[in-house]
Formats: structure tokens, sequence, C-alpha cells
């Protein structure tokens, strides 16, 4: 996980006289988000050991939430993890070695929460991400 703080103003964005107004529409924001989410995700992965990935799921808490798009709970691959662990392994090492995840796979539902009503909300810092996304 990166702890470095991100900011959309190192990234020249590329509003229109709207964001200067403080008035963002739909396509400025998504546009925003976007871009935010380039910076901070541009890393490099190496392959996932299926130890690694076995203590993932061995990790993972009693949740009651609900299931993301492709409809799986989380359960099932805590309670499954040793029927799955092969096939995940194998699955996701050759979707890193590829570069490709399938779009299924990458599929969630974004809600951006504001933090605080009264400071800019042009500012990508006044926002919490929520996510509902595949297991």
């Amino acid at each position: 996980m990166l702890n470095k703080a991100h900011s959309l103003q190192d990234s020249e964005p590329s509003f229109g006289p709207s964001y200067k107004l403080g008035k963002m529409g739909d396509r400025q924001i998504a546009d925003m988000w976007k871009q935010y989410y380039e910076q901070l995700y541009c890393a490099k992965y190496v392959n996932v050991t299926m130890s690694a990935f076995l203590d993932k799921l061995t990790s993972l808490h009693d949740i009651n939430h609900c299931t993301g798009p492709d409809g799986i709970h989380i359960e099932a691959y805590k309670f499954g993890r040793h029927r799955l662990i092969v096939y995940l392994t194998l699955f996701f090492n050759s979707c890193l070695r590829c570069g490709y995840l399938p779009t299924n796979l990458m599929c969630s539902v974004f809600a951006p929460l504001v933090k605080n009503k009264v400071r800019d909300l042009s500012d990508v810092n006044n926002y919490r991400a929520i996510a509902i996304s595949n297991s």
C-alpha cells in the first residue's frame, strides 16, 4: 500500500471553466477521480505465491457484508480456500503475467463521500471513497 499522499494539483487537471467557479459537472468529477487513481495505483506487481494467497484467505474476517457485482460472498472464498487456492493462484498469476484482467473482475460500484461540506468540493482530499467491488 502506498503511504504517500497524492493530490491532483501535481497533475495539471484539464477541467473547463466550471472548475474555476467551484462547480464541477459529472464528467469533470469522473476525470478527476480517473487521474487520481491512475497516479495512486501505478506500482509494479510480482507473482503471487500459494502460501501468501492462503494466508490472505485464512485471515478473512467473518464479515456480514453484501456481495459485489459478481454475486459471490466472501465466505465462499474463506471456506472454500483449500479447494480454490491452486486455481486462484494460477488465475491471478496469469493475469499479472499477461497484464490483463477480465472486465467483470474489475467491476465495482463506487461512491465518493464528502468529508466536509463547507470545504472545497473540487479537492479530492475532501472525499472518502467507498467501493463495493467483486470478492
